[in-house]
């Protein structure tokens, strides 16, 4: 059975003494995560590569959603999204959304045909509350699930109009090969 923890955030509230002549109290606002400021708990979240080309071994590290349940198709096979968040420095982002077409539910699963794929690049910023914003997507909190960090996540934007109103617990996920060669990212790595 999967646990949802949600993350502490511990906000640190400190006033200053007032300055002469009359000036009023300033408040400053801190947020942990974890022990980790916002920056550094998102940062385990920007896309990176380990492992080598040359061997084969050559590992992507991005945020994956789970199944989000986007509808249904004409004939009432239920239709899931699958998205991939590659955060990069510099506060951009790229994200895709698979959408599947469930076939026939399996013992371990599922078989499912494409039925979209849709793209986004954007912007992304840190509040003051700890919250990571993503320009046409939504907005994300700390959380911890299975005893990992992961954002738990609300879309909406209309970006995507399918995810609008959706949420999704999105964490960190490894591959040597997502999407079997579909996407800028794995295209290039290796060159």
């Amino acid at each position: 059975m999967k646990k949802f923890i949600l993350t502490t955030l511990l906000l640190t509230l400190s006033a200053c003494a007032p300055g002469g002549g009359g000036s009023s109290n300033t408040h400053t606002k801190s947020v942990i995560i974890n022990g980790k400021t916002p920056r550094e708990y998102y940062n385990q979240f920007l896309y990176k590569t380990s492992g080598e080309c040359s061997k084969g071994t050559l590992y992507h590290h991005f945020v994956h959603s789970k199944d989000i349940v986007l509808g249904k198709t004409e004939s009432g096979n239920p239709i899931l999204g699958e998205l991939y968040v590659f955060l990069i420095d510099e506060n951009n982002f790229s994200a895709d959304l698979l959408e599947k077409e469930v076939l026939s539910y399996e013992e371990n699963g599922y078989s499912y045909r494409e039925h979209a794929f849709k793209s986004l690049k954007g912007r992304y910023e840190i509040n003051d509350n700890g919250d990571i914003l993503l320009e046409g997507l939504g907005s994300g909190r700390a959380l911890k699930y299975n005893k990992s960090p992961a954002i738990d996540f609300a879309f909406s934007s209309y970006s995507i109009e399918e995810l609008h109103g959706k949420t999704s617990i999105l964490g960190l996920s490894s591959s040597s090969n997502p999407f079997m060669g579909r996407g800028h990212w794995t295209d290039k790595a290796c060159e």
